[in-house]
């Protein structure tokens, strides 16, 4: 079983042809999903017929409905999710002057309405042998009440350099660590200029107590675990990417899974990878597919590993 606890977004992209007029009505393409990290890991471990319930906090409003109609849809539970009355739904928009981000808003203040309280009703539920994935879009106080007082294997998602800084002190209580380079020298504090620095720092991780850091980049997947640590790069990368928003939330779902049904941390890696790779080239966040889409797909994408 899993249970999810982070956000879940309303999304909206708005796209501009031409170089964007400051101050002025521009015409764009405006586009709108449902998203969020926690929301997109969902809706990746139920592509997987994984049994997933969903941690999370949705507003009052019109999109809230939809969202939840969404997910049930899905046969996600959210029988530990909660409806707030005056809040709005957490929502992201981003601007995009031609392919490029120009600026992105987020509010995000609903999920400060999940308390110690609803993860003391959820521990309850929760087994030993179930994964527990926490975004980082939470507060630091929670994650780390989630970390001392819930059972099972705890993962979490670094989500961005400034939100990575919540899991400062707590990353020996987790079981999995995913993060992208600048994430892990946020969290780290370190440079992590040269290739070596960010190995040793991953070893560190592991020797305080993190069964495995995950760090992810544009073809690549490091991957440290108390056997030594490992370097996959890919041979498809997409210099120009449909839409790479969802890419990381589908390697860390993939990932779990394959943990989950007993395979190997060096099968995960290779599955997760080309998920991530696949996600790139569909216009939404989480791509439909599952396990036969990765096999079938599989013998059209090389991936070497390194030992270190």
């Amino acid at each position: 079983m899993f249970f999810v606890i982070g956000g879940a977004n309303i999304d909206l992209y708005c796209k501009s042809d031409k170089e964007l007029i400051l101050k002025d009505s521009n015409p764009c393409k405006m586009s709108f999903s449902f998203g969020g990290v926690a929301r997109n890991v969902v809706e990746n471990l139920r592509n997987l017929n994984e049994d997933v319930s969903f941690v999370s906090a949705f507003g009052d409003d019109y999109f809230a409905d939809g969202m939840i109609k969404d997910l049930e849809r899905r046969d996600v539970d959210l029988s530990f999710s909660i409806r707030c009355s005056g809040f709005a739904s957490s929502t992201y928009m981003a601007i995009l002057n031609e392919n490029d981000m120009f600026i992105g808003m987020n509010d995000m203040s609903v999920i400060s309405q999940i308390k110690k309280e609803n993860i003391d009703f959820l521990a309850k539920y929760v087994n030993e042998d179930d994964y527990v994935f926490i975004d980082t879009n939470l507060d630091h106080d929670l994650i780390e009440y989630i970390l001392n007082n819930v059972k099972g294997i705890k993962v979490s998602d670094a989500i961005s350099a400034n939100k990575a800084v919540k899991l400062q002190g707590l990353t020996n209580k987790l079981s999995y660590l995913k993060m992208n380079l600048l994430e892990a020298k946020a969290l780290s504090q370190r440079p992590l200029y040269l290739e070596t620095e960010t190995i040793e720092y991953m070893k560190d991780l592991v020797n305080e107590g993190t069964n495995e850091v995950l760090i992810t980049g544009k073809n690549y997947l490091y991957v440290a675990t108390k056997d030594g640590v490992y370097k996959y790069t890919h041979d498809a990368y997409r210099e120009k990417p449909v839409n790479v928003s969802g890419a990381g939330d589908a390697l860390i779902a993939y990932y779990m899974s394959a943990k989950n049904k007993g395979l190997d941390t060096d099968e995960a890696c290779k599955q997760a990878l080309i998920a991530s790779v696949l996600t790139v080239d569909d216009e939404n966040a989480v791509r439909d597919m599952n396990v036969d889409t990765i096999n079938k797909e599989a013998q059209n994408i090389n991936i070497t590993k390194e030992n270190y």
